[in-house]
């Protein structure tokens, strides 16, 4: 009868493989950069609008900007362009003072985009107050008093 060899395999020891892929992974974790993500610092209103507080405001120190369905821009039931919107804003803060406020009404179905250049042209006309106006107030709180 013919007797059959046993022959073994040759292996790879594969012990350190999981030590060396552990300390890979660190040194890739330590040497790599974590970048935050960076965005728009707004905060937006909440999508219920179940609790809506009643304000008392004077309708001369309101500053209403309204964006339709169909992105359009009215400021005080007046039809403006997106262009018009800093000169206007910044005419009014300084004709009102300090004391204004202002209010955005969007539709549902408005573009984001829209609202978001609404509120940079909005910030821009701060500032152009804040450099033309010492005494404007740099914060909300400072109008609020808190």
């Amino acid at each position: 009868m013919i007797r059959r060899k046993n022959r073994s395999l040759p292996e790879l020891n594969m012990t350190s493989t999981a030590d060396i892929s552990f300390m890979l992974l660190i040194f890739f974790l330590v040497a790599s950069s974590m970048d935050i993500d960076k965005g728009i610092a707004r905060l937006l209103p909440p999508a219920d609008n179940d609790k809506q507080q009643e304000l008392q405001v004077e309708r001369e120190k309101l500053i209403a900007l309204t964006i339709t369905a169909e992105n359009t821009l009215t400021l005080n039931d007046e039809a403006v362009e997106m262009a018009e919107i800093r000169p206007k804003i910044v005419s009014m803060m300084t004709k009102i003072g300090p004391e204004h406020l202002i209010a955005i009404e969007a539709a549902p179905d408005a573009q984001y985009n829209t609202y978001f250049e609404l509120q940079n042209e909005i910030a821009a006309a701060y500032r152009e107050v804040r450099r033309k106006q010492k005494d404007f107030p740099q914060r909300i709180a400072d109008v609020v008093g808190n």
